[in-house]
């Protein structure tokens, strides 16, 4: 199993709102990896090789981190589509994860205690996690070289 941290939706989450941008869960949070995870987040699925998010007109977030993923994904010869999507894709796609600045990105492994692909982080999601964390990586190498060159 992969030990690549990974998260599942609470029983009862109401999948629909998440595709609108709405909060999921009873409190309007969802427990990831023990700790609470605001859901102000983008969702990815990946269904045959392709990339899905939902639309913006479905009312998510344009978030920085989902239009990064976006364009990381297409320089990788990935095919990205904003469409409408209705929940219970979320359990047809081969990989499904979630964006956002504090959590990067991350897998998601089961829906309402079902797997969502073989229940394990698929590859796409991995090289676009290491991806994006290589990415901030060399922002932070950029703005530390900064600081220290206008300190001297």
């Amino acid at each position: 199993r992969s030990r690549a941290p990974a998260f599942s939706w609470p029983q009862g989450a109401d999948l629909a709102d998440l595709l609108k941008g709405k909060p999921v869960g009873h409190s309007g949070n969802v427990v990831a990896n023990g700790a609470f995870a605001a859901m102000k987040t983008a969702i990815f699925l990946v269904r045959g090789g392709q990339l899905q998010t939902p639309a913006l007109a479905s009312g998510i977030l344009r978030g920085i981190t989902r239009n990064i993923v976006m364009q990381m994904a297409e320089k990788k010869g990935l095919e990205v589509y904003e469409r409408m999507i209705l929940p219970e894709e979320i359990l047809q796609a081969d990989e499904c994860f979630l964006t956002n600045t504090t959590m990067e990105v991350m897998p998601v492994t089961y829906c309402d205690g079902r797997p969502i692909g073989r229940g394990l982080p698929g590859a796409i999601t991995l090289a676009l996690k290491k991806a994006f964390r290589a990415h901030v990586e060399e922002l932070v190498k950029v703005y530390r070289t900064r600081q220290v060159l206008e300190e001297t």
